[in-house]
């Protein structure tokens, strides 16, 4: 066995040990048998894999797909697991009336575990071999750059500001697509866009030059893209800023992405405890009200619990119709087809189960497993896992390519945010992926062709 197929195998060959760590930290939990150990240390064998892989390869890429999405699995999944065996009392859904049992957490955890284990066979088996040819900077015409840059800019500002005179309180929540106005969203998203693509350009390749009225300007697009009280905004911004160093600045070891995310937790659990009244609530949840914030934060687990418990016990299978709704019913604005539903999408599952409007609040979410699961049961939970997986794969192999491309590397940043941020805890619709990509993949396309445009 060489030093490669070696690494590859530590993973599977640490699962005795996990099964034996955990016993230790669980074993007094009340919900915890032998069973819940086996899927936990099967995740977290999963979670490593993209790790050890990448080390035996010798390309280890901490912002490669599998493992941004091992991330989101580690932080929604795994450590809500331990918080939530610990003290079952604990949740971060404490405004619903459920109960976490061992049958509903068993279904949770292991349709969960089958999600992420199709994930990674799918995505390792179209991944294929990973190569990086040096190639000289693809070339780009400034003066296009220059002029299409400066409309964003200006689509962006005029987009907020419009937006927040319509909407008010309601647009820093960035609930404008629940109340007919998700037409200002492409504009108002493209906020990461502008810091990377100004990162890119203009401050680590410095192939453009800038000036300090442009720099007054993207400090002003940075403070005003996301909101203090956004843990979203939080968690995607320095995500898509971290990637552009990566990938323009230097290489991000492993010491430094624990050192981030750590750093990280800090303004997500301070925006959640300032977010939830825990004092109005039960004293055992006023006591920990910090596992209280992270729940609320990285739901992934709970809402899976939640959804594997009611369906189809209680609510049949949607057969498709959330998947369809958030793909298809974003291209009706509301202020126009009037007969749109008020719910569609993964709401449709929290209106059925609680029976109340979204509209006008935050909405709960699905994890990515509890999205295939309400719609096509464990048969889509494999079949949808395992595509998403194999769909993952063939991106990055296609960043790899063309990684000589700065426009290439900005909009990889993007989807980086996608990846960590929207699958592993909810699954990203077409308006979502459009909002973000559109603009910009018209901007990188108009840059470097080689056509002639009147500008």
């Amino acid at each position: 066995m060489n030093n490669n197929t070696f690494l590859i195998c530590i993973p599977f060959m640490l699962f005795p040990f996990f099964l034996i760590l955990i016993d230790q930290i669980l074993g007094e939990s009340i919900l915890f048998n032998l069973e819940i150990n086996v899927y936990l240390s099967l995740i977290l064998v999963i979670i490593i894999f993209p790790i050890f892989f990448g080390l035996a390869r010798k390309n280890l890429d901490l912002f490669e797909p599998s493992v941004l999405f091992m991330l989101g699995v580690f932080l929604g999944f795994l450590i809500p697991a331990f918080l939530i065996l610990n003290n079952p009392d604990i949740k971060g859904f404490f405004q619903i009336g459920y109960v976490i049992t061992q049958t509903n957490f068993i279904m949770g955890i292991k349709y969960s575990l089958l999600s992420f284990a199709f994930f990674t066979i799918g995505y390792y088996s179209f991944r294929g071999k990973i190569s990086y040819e040096e190639r000289s900077a693809s070339t780009f015409s400034k003066k296009r750059f220059m002029i299409i840059f400066s409309i964003l800019i200006i689509m962006y500002l005029l987009g907020k500001i419009v937006s927040f005179i319509v909407l008010g309180d309601q647009e820093v929540r960035g609930l404008g697509y629940e109340f007919g106005f998700g037409i200002f969203q492409p504009f108002t998203d493209l906020s990461i866009f502008l810091l990377i693509t100004w990162l890119v350009f203009f401050v680590f390749t410095k192939q453009i030059k800038g000036n300090l009225i442009l720099t007054i300007v993207m400090i002003a697009v940075f403070f005003s893209s996301f909101s203090i009280t956004s843990r979203g905004g939080v968690l995607a911004i320095p995500l898509a800023i971290f990637a552009v160093i990566n990938y323009n600045y230097f290489r991000l070891k492993l010491w430094h992405g624990f050192f981030l995310l750590s750093m990280a937790m800090i303004p997500i659990l301070a925006i959640g405890l300032f977010r939830y009244d825990v004092e109005n609530t039960a004293i055992d949840i006023y006591f920990n009200f910090i596992s209280v914030a992270y729940l609320a934060t990285f739901s992934g687990l709970e809402s899976m619990i939640i959804i594997s418990e009611q369906i189809p016990e209680y609510i049949d299978f949607y057969n498709g119709t959330l998947i369809l709704g958030a793909f298809i019913l974003p291209f009706f604005p509301r202020i126009i087809f009037t007969f749109k539903p008020e719910v569609y999408g993964y709401n449709l599952f929290w209106e059925d189960y609680i029976s109340a409007s979204t509209q006008g609040r935050s909405e709960y979410f699905l994890s990515l497993p509890g999205h295939f699961f309400a719609d096509f049961g464990v048969i889509g939970i494999i079949t949808g896992s395992f595509i998403i997986g194999l769909i993952y794969a063939k991106i990055y192999k296609i960043f790899r390519i063309h990684l000589h491309n700065k426009g290439i590397i900005c909009l990889y940043a993007l989807a980086c945010v996608t990846i960590f941020f929207q699958t592993s805890l909810v699954m990203p619709t077409s308006m979502v992926l459009l909002r973000t990509f559109l603009l910009p993949t018209i901007f990188i396309y108009l840059i470097y062709s080689k056509k002639s445009f009147k500008l």
